[in-house]
């Protein structure tokens, strides 16, 4: 169980009369609901809190089945609180009867940064953005409300707030521990006799928070005051709720140890698969992983095949590289025009019927393409995708935030493609990811940022695998410029020193690697 689950299964006992026991002795929570009620009356009177024209009492019948009454109206609400399972001396009630629910004011940025931006005195003013997922506030923001505006409501002190529109809706929570102005998308529950510690709990159990969620309406999400007050409230004696926060918080440090715990367990989990997955490819890639078949067509037949297609088409353009074993055991490189060999340093020694060769020799990398500067690509579908850096991942490309070339540009970037059968490799940025690309995709334009490797004769998933090799990533970081922004090359891309197996062999690594991985 992880430590958010944890938290949340405490919570969800503490309402249900399950985490501390019950004390006969406790002034039952149906005479706390007379004196509250009593306090709505005073406070009614006096125009702090408005009249609710829906007050309402929930009663258990001689049948044993929950009513409430409205009025003079009364109706059966077994169906409503079929998830609420309370010991005896609980009642259950509606939100609005045990606590005053309203929402703060909105400040537009103009009339902000005018009045309320650098004042020494006043309310602090707390918006969504103040509030953490972590149940923290943050108090010195730098805008606060004076203390003699009188349109701004104020929440006081010990008031849970709850965030009740946007993305945060139902996810940021805290317990104020100063009186505050706050924005419109907050709302405050301000206890009317209640443990506010146990009313903010509360608002964090998952039985509430699976309610909330079901109320929530409208295009960017959020729940209306309204529909906040007549919320179920689960209601223990007073004396419990003060044991049920006592436990909930001793058990709140020994949470957040396990929580750091288990983010220490993760991490070295994350690590030790990253390790692992390295060591694979590491091994696939000294020919170490599947066993060599003498059957195989040696790449070096492949390469002389490969080069020989390269001249008939590249012409005078083709420099022809071959890397060998010399008569001392060393590696050497013959480029065509050259005088003599050079001395080649190999990381590891390879198989028989493996070669050592440049990315070139089998592949040509090309770049990609910005859109006009001054221009944007768009969300609307123009059938031209563009992939951006921030889309390669696992090895692939996300499509869910994928956008387009408008149309009268494509034009002009239509040659800076990628196509099914290349491998991308990220040259700016984020340098050194690489992967290929969903069907779907297939002459996608391509980003600035990255460079399309098309292949001969190479299995494409080989070459992935290859390239994010301990050994080919070291040969990206020392490619890799450090001066200005940081910049991988094509010239440099097509140096890479590559360990090419058979291809017949280059697919079973493939296959398994694939097994291994799926396993893991």
């Amino acid at each position: 169980m992880k430590a958010e689950q944890l938290r949340k299964s405490i919570l969800q006992l503490a309402i249900q009369g399950k985490l501390v026991p019950q004390d006969p002795n406790d002034e039952p929570a149906s005479v706390l609901l007379e004196r509250i009620h009593a306090e709505k009356q005073r406070l009614i009177k006096e125009g702090k809190i408005k009249k609710d024209k829906n007050d309402s009492v929930i009663f258990k019948g001689d049948d044993n089945r929950y009513y409430e009454k409205v009025g003079k109206e009364i109706v059966c609400i077994d169906e409503e609180v079929a998830d609420f399972d309370i010991p005896d001396s609980w009642c259950l009630c509606r939100m609005s009867t045990i606590a005053n629910v309203y929402t703060g004011n909105s400040i537009n940025e103009t009339e902000k940064q005018r009045k309320y931006v650098g004042l020494s005195n006043g309310y602090n003013y707390i918006a969504t953005k103040d509030v953490s997922f972590e149940h923290a506030i943050n108090y010195e923001n730098g805008v606060k409300i004076p203390f003699s505006e009188i349109n701004f409501k104020v929440a006081y002190k010990n008031t849970p707030l709850l965030c009740i529109e946007g993305g945060s809706a139902g996810r940021k929570i805290a317990i104020l521990e100063q009186d505050v102005c706050f924005g419109n998308k907050l709302c405050a529950f301000q206890s009317l006799g209640v443990n506010p510690k146990y009313l903010y709990y509360y608002l964090q159990n998952p039985l509430f928070i699976q309610v909330f969620k079901s109320k929530t309406t409208g295009i960017i999400g959020g729940v209306s005051v309204n529909t906040l007050k007549t919320l179920i409230f689960a209601l223990p004696p007073l004396a419990e709720q003060i044991r049920i926060v006592a436990e909930i918080e001793k058990f709140e440090p020994l949470i957040a140890e396990y929580d750091k715990l288990e983010q220490q367990a993760t991490k070295l989990d994350d690590e030790i698969y990253d390790k692992l997955k390295k060591s694979i490819l590491q091994y696939a890639i000294q020919g170490k992983l599947v066993p060599q078949n003498p059957n195989d067509e040696p790449a070096s037949v492949l390469l002389k095949r490969i080069r020989a297609e390269k001249k008939a088409k590249l012409g005078k353009k083709y420099v022809d590289s071959c890397i060998y074993k010399g008569d001392d055991n060393c590696y050497y490189e013959h480029i065509a025009g050259r005088a003599q060999d050079e001395l080649v340093e190999v990381p590891f020694d390879i198989p028989y019927g493996w070669s050592w060769c440049r990315l070139a020799i089998f592949a040509q990398v090309l770049g990609g393409k910005r859109i006009p500067a001054g221009r944007q690509l768009t969300n609307e579908n123009t059938g031209h995708y563009y992939i951006k850096v921030s889309d390669m991942k696992e090895n692939t490309v996300c499509l869910d935030k994928l956008q387009f070339v408008p149309t009268d540009i494509y034009p002009t970037i239509s040659r800076y493609i990628i196509n099914k059968e290349d491998v991308y490799i990220t040259v700016a940025g984020t340098i050194g990811r690489v992967g290929t690309i969903p069907n779907e995709l297939d002459g996608a334009n391509l980003t600035e940022n990255a460079d399309r490797i098309v292949i001969d004769e190479i299995d494409q998933h080989w070459l992935v695998k290859c390239l994010l090799s301990d050994v080919i990533q070291e040969q990206i970081k020392e490619a890799t410029t450090k001066v200005g922004q940081p910049k991988l090359a094509i010239a440099r891309i097509e140096k890479f020193l590559i360990p090419l197996p058979p291809l017949a062999e280059q697919k079973r690594i493939v296959a398994k690697i694939n097994e291994i991985f799926a396993m893991l």
